[in-house]
């Protein structure tokens, strides 16, 4: 399993070379931000070899992504909103602003899809 396989390689300090070599489903490597996320979930489990534990340590790896997801939509909408402040062609300053505003709209579709602030 690998929850409980990755809690003690956090938990033994393995460096990050080590943790690199950690899949999922055997092929596929995590991204370093996934990785990331997946460890801080882990490190929240008391007990890996318990469903229930299992079961909050997948609730709280996906809660962890759907924010990160949500956290990178609001950086790149006060991004655009930046450049509908600075812009002086207002048709330029104009879609800007549209496009910020739809980041915040993704925001909260994406919040309200999985139940997650």
């Amino acid at each position: 399993m690998i929850v409980p396989d990755l809690i003690k390689a956090v938990e033994s300090g393995w460096e990050k070379s080590r943790l690199e070599g950690l899949k999922i489903q055997g092929k596929h490597r995590m991204n370093e931000r996934i990785r990331e996320v997946w460890i801080k979930a882990a490190r929240e489990d008391s007990d890996p070899d318990n469903w229930d534990t299992q079961e909050q340590f997948i609730e709280r790896f996906a809660e962890l992504i759907v924010q990160e997801c949500t956290a990178a939509l609001f950086d790149e909408s006060e991004r655009l909103y930046g450049l509908y402040l600075d812009e002086n062609n207002w048709d330029s300053a104009e879609e800007y602003e549209i496009r910020s505003n739809q980041c915040i709209n993704d925001i909260v579709l994406i919040e309200k899809h999985f139940g997650v602030k």
